[in-house]
């Protein structure tokens, strides 16, 4: 039997009391981080989100003029607490958060600003605008810089068809000459968040932090400077929000603020499917009044997939802290609109207040809700502007999928126009259907051009659809130059030869298609469409024309953009559909 020396006794019976030790005499607080990291003073009072260490035992305060403290909650295991803070009579100022127990002290910097309104922010867009759909890592590398960072230095791989490609904010304010080229008013990026190291997540909507912005894309800094400079341009800007759903590698998933913090855990969570679930049948349980709970908290409260927790915004903590991230976004970066992820799948109660914060906050911003089915019964019920239910969600406008889908299946599968127009005549089911934004392709389709067997007289037609359409239109980077992709979000692609960085010489060959679409007739001067142009096409004093394919892409490229200047008459002009067994969609 091997005897141990009494010192080294001592030291492993001390390891064994230490656990022991810290629950008797405490430990000192520590504290990481803050969320929101900073808050302005003319917006509603905060709640604090604060993480760290031993703060189940420590006094929280703050140090400042003019502020209090409300209230404080904080979790069991002292990981985190909630601190609300009155801010009402409060100046800009820089405070600190404390939290002190007979251990120690820990204090972490927390600054109030004050709002600032520059004419050219919180705008809105509306159907005078042209809406440009950007996925910021396939657009352009305007800074090779941030293609590895520490966050994921293995990710960047443009040979990989879901590897990350290097755009940045950078690469998109290097080409705001060719946004306004377009005529593009509006552009509305995917999400911007930090997405940590989660697997091929270039596309944003796996956030592992709702305050930080993804390394990848550039600085906050940065997307301030996109912003500044869009507007500088005439160009509003919209991001993407997804309150719905996180990454699975947030620190959340693993310690949750609250028990209940997501509908259910890593471990069991909801799941839609089953041997008795189909989708088409089951959907329409969210806007039954007959369906029981159980058959709507399915639908709304199910995991997007295993890899992204479901957000519970019943917690009124969590609805607090999404609708204040909300606010922060669009005051930190001057925003425009947003659009907001899976619209669906979110409670009515919590759109709502939502909506009101925000409207309250910026009266003139608008939002923008994806509903992804093709039932106009559907996607009308959670538009904002008529109570179901109950309630309003507030919902500026819904995206048409319904429209989406009618051109898809017309233009792309031969349909008759009627199909369209059997779409069009359920208008009355939404509040404001002027308002909804219109589009024929986005980053979760396959490519119009693909699905259309690469006919660029069917491109041409929808793009003629979307620039005389009630409604706001939008279009999806690359769908101007006749882009190819597959499903999903695949289909981002790159944009071609706008990789990597290049100086005005060789941009001028930017809108020449792939070589693999060998269409000779597509090396163009300028863009396959211009917007203003369009929306002339039908002139408001002359009888409706059908749109020609003989009108050639560089007919269309020769617009000047002046012509914008023409149109706002054109924003109350009538569309008329025909359908016959020679021409089966005409306008």
């Amino acid at each position: 039997m091997r005897v141990i020396p009494s010192a080294l006794r001592c030291l492993l019976l001390a390891l064994l009391l230490l656990p022991s030790a810290a629950l008797l005499f405490g430990e000192r607080p520590a504290i990481d981080s803050i969320d929101p990291p900073d808050w302005f003073i003319q917006l509603p009072d905060p709640m604090l989100l604060i993480h760290g260490t031993g703060l189940d035992r420590a006094k929280l305060s703050i140090q400042a003029h003019g502020v209090e403290v409300e209230r404080t909650r904080v979790s069991p295991n002292g990981h985190w607490a909630f601190l609300w803070l009155k801010t009402t009579a409060a100046k800009p100022q820089m405070i600190d958060i404390v939290a002190t127990n007979g251990d120690g002290r820990a204090a972490h910097p927390f600054r109030l600003k004050p709002r600032t309104e520059p004419a050219g922010a919180h705008r809105g867009f509306d159907p005078s605008d042209v809406i440009y759909l950007v996925m910021t890592d396939r657009f352009a590398d305007g800074d090779p810089a941030s293609n590895r960072p520490a966050s994921s230095p293995d990710g960047y791989d443009r040979k990989k068809v879901r590897g990350w490609h290097g755009g940045d904010f950078a690469g998109i304010e290097q080409h705001i000459d060719y946004l306004q080229s377009l005529g593009v008013t509006a552009i509305w990026t995917t999400p911007v968040y930090d997405n940590g190291a989660m697997p091929e997540s270039y596309h944003g909507y796996a956030a592992t932090n709702y305050y930080a912005i993804d390394s990848h894309f550039g600085t906050l800094d940065e997307y301030k400077k996109l912003s500044a400079s869009l507007h500088a341009h005439g160009i509003k800007l919209i991001i993407d929000l997804v309150p719905n759903h996180i990454g699975v590698q947030h620190p959340w998933v693993l310690d949750p603020p609250t028990p209940n913090w997501f509908h259910g855990t890593l471990a069991n969570h909801p799941k839609l499917g089953g041997p008795n679930f189909n989708y088409d049948r089951d959907i329409y349980n969210l806007i039954d009044p007959h369906a029981t709970a159980a058959s709507k908290s399915l639908l709304a409260d199910s995991w997007f997939t295993d890899a992204m927790p479901d957000m519970n915004q019943e917690n009124p903590l969590v609805s607090q802290y999404l609708i204040q991230n909300a606010l922060w976004w669009v005051e930190t970066a001057q925003l425009d609109a947003i659009r907001l992820d899976t619209f669906q799948w979110v409670g009515r109660p919590f759109w709502h207040d939502y909506h009101a914060a925000l409207h309250a906050a910026f009266p003139h911003l608008t939002t923008v809700g994806e509903v992804l089915y093709r039932d106009p019964v559907l996607t009308s019920f959670f538009a904002g502007g008529r109570e179901h239910e109950g309630i309003d969600t507030g919902l500026d406008t819904p995206f048409d999928y319904p429209v989406f889908f009618a051109i898809r299946d017309v233009l792309a599968h031969d349909k008759p126009m009627t199909e369209l127009s059997a779409i069009l005549r359920q208008d009355s089911l939404y509040p404001h259907p002027d308002r909804l934004v219109q589009f024929f392709g986005n980053h979760d389709q396959t490519r119009f051009f693909t699905e259309a067997h690469g006919s660029l007289p069917r491109l041409k037609e929808a793009l003629g659809l979307m620039a005389t359409l009630r409604g706001t239109p939008e279009l999806y980077s690359g769908d101007e130059i006749a882009m190819p992709g597959g499903e999903a979000q695949t289909t981002a692609g790159t944009f071609p030869v706008a990789f990597p960085p290049m100086g005005l010489a060789r941009r001028r060959l930017l809108f020449r298609p792939p070589r693999a679409l060998r269409i000779s007739s597509l090396r163009l001067p300028g863009p396959l469409l211009c917007w203003p142009l369009a929306r002339v096409i039908l002139s408001c004093k002359a009888p409706p024309r059908r749109i020609s394919s003989r009108m050639t892409p560089r007919w269309f490229s020769r617009a000047p953009p002046a012509l914008r200047d023409a149109t706002p008459a054109c924003r109350k002009m009538r569309f008329f559909l025909s359908s016959t067994r020679a021409r089966p969609h005409a306008l």
